[in-house]
């Protein structure tokens, strides 16, 4: 998903507001789950080449 902003405020705002706070560690924690994936996957690549 992308979000638009019309003003470089607006990212901060949205960002900062009380109702996304919540998701931004959901977020964060996709992500590493996602990175350790790809990382563990590039491990096995190289081990079996």
């Amino acid at each position: 998903m992308i979000l638009v902003f019309p003003t470089r405020e607006d990212p901060d705002l949205f960002y900062d507001a009380e109702e996304y706070q919540p998701l931004v560690g959901l977020r964060e924690r996709t992500l590493n789950s996602i990175l350790s994936r790809c990382s563990r996957s590039k491990h096995l690549v190289e081990a079996t080449s």
